[in-house]
């Protein structure tokens, strides 16, 4: 497909311009070839005008009315912006390198580039492009087209409507019901697959569980259809298992040592946040003095240490640790007033 151009010629003088004009060999039909000194203007081989620079100027920066001129045809070297005559409220044009603009007595402007271009195309079309033909020959399900011509909006339709087939549209497939959260539980993995009936149905769903589905896993199952509305024969369930996606926590009641406990957090209502509190399993300093006492009485009287019924599980603070000494060591320690 041909498109229209314009192209500038520069160079020192008219001479060095019409010499590049000159050395094009093949000149395009459809590209506006402009010579920067001396007002020349081709379209491809035909002479438009030549040597009447009233008619025309170049231009490669910013404008207003007050610096345009009536009645001429602007060539645009540079990419600007130019606002015209319009009363009372000028309006603003973008131009970009390469573009044509005229004005008129009044210094409105109008973008010659954009017009030309749209007839162009316009005849383009309504000779060029691809129709409706009769026997519909060149839109059938082979038609590859070409870089060269152009679909009518009739025939994009023509073509579409040839290319798709009944059975194509059987085949396309999309969810036609989504469950609500499935747990799954130990009468789900001794069947081998959890069944659900969706809204509307009449009978149930099943779905196959895998190697990767445990017990107290957590999913989703979705009911694609195949096919036309009401033939269930060929629709499948799948099930989309957020095991991966879920933390489940459970204190761990093995040892005494530490006590764990898992809650709702008060303040999250809607209870999706978890409160994880650990809490030291600590002695009470009263039992530990009871029990070393009686063990040290034990010694005192010839006999084993007996107090080792204390419990492994429990911690004692510095301040119980520190207690406890002062308690056992009382009757031991000597004061002095000297």
């Amino acid at each position: 497909m041909s498109q229209f151009q314009f192209k500038i010629l520069t160079g020192v003088d008219f001479t060095a311009c019409k010499q590049k004009y000159d050395n094009i060999a093949s000149k395009d039909p459809y590209t506006f070839y402009l010579l920067d000194h001396g007002g020349h203007g081709y379209l491809g081989d035909t002479l438009l005008f030549g040597g009447d620079n009233s008619r025309f100027q170049t231009i490669a920066t910013n404008a207003t009315a007050s610096t345009l001129l009536p009645n001429m045809m602007y060539f645009v070297t540079n990419s600007i912006t130019v606002t015209d005559g319009t009363t009372p409220d000028p309006v603003s044009h973008s131009f970009s390198t390469g573009s044509i603009f005229l004005t008129d007595n009044n210094k409105i402007v109008s973008d010659f580039t954009l017009s030309s271009f749209t007839t162009y195309m316009a005849n383009y079309i309504a000779t060029s492009a691809d129709v409706i033909r009769s026997d519909n020959a060149n839109l059938d399900s082979t038609y590859a087209g070409s870089d060269s011509t152009i679909l009518t909006s009739a025939a994009v339709k023509a073509l579409i409507n040839a290319n798709i087939s009944a059975q194509s549209i059987l085949d396309i497939s999309f969810f036609s019901g989504i469950s609500d959260a499935i747990e799954i539980t130990s009468a789900h993995i001794t069947a081998g697959k959890i069944t659900y009936r969706f809204n509307g149905d009449s009978s149930d769903s099943e779905y196959n569980l895998t190697a990767n589905d445990h017990e107290g896993d957590i999913g989703i199952m979705f009911k694609i259809q195949t096919g036309p509305e009401g033939e269930d024969g060929d629709d499948t369930c799948t099930f989309i298992n957020l095991h991966g996606l879920i933390n489940l926590y459970e204190p761990d009641t093995t040892t005494q040592t530490t006590q764990i406990t898992i809650s709702n957090d008060a303040n999250n209502a809607s209870n999706h946040t978890k409160r994880i509190k650990v809490e030291v399993n600590k002695s009470t300093e009263a039992n530990m003095v009871s029990k070393i006492s009686s063990g040290v009485d034990n010694l005192k009287a010839g006999n084993a240490y007996a107090a080792n019924d204390l419990s492994t599980n429990k911690f004692i603070t510095e301040k119980q640790f520190a207690e406890v000494v002062a308690n056992l060591l009382k009757d031991y320690v000597k004061y002095s007033s000297e």
